[in-house]
């Protein structure tokens, strides 16, 4: 799933993307228009996403479910 660029930081295409969010690749593109995602264009049609920023999308939209299973555990 990880890709390696120039300066060596780790960024995902937009297959990978949706695996790690567990959505389909259309759904990433919705939310890319609406800018619900943060992404980085590496050319006219070259896109790549930041880990650390689908991770921080999950637990914004997650919060409620987060608040919950720290809940639970604790």
């Amino acid at each position: 799933m990880e890709k390696q660029i120039a300066n060596a930081q780790t960024v995902w295409t937009k297959e990978d993307a949706a695996k790690f969010l567990k959505v389909n690749i259309r759904t990433i593109e919705t939310w890319m228009a609406a800018g619900i995602l943060p992404y980085y264009k590496l050319g006219r049609r070259t896109v790549r996403f930041k880990p650390a920023d689908l991770q921080a999308h999950l637990d914004a939209s997650c919060r409620v479910l987060n608040n919950v299973a720290k809940r639970l555990r604790g």
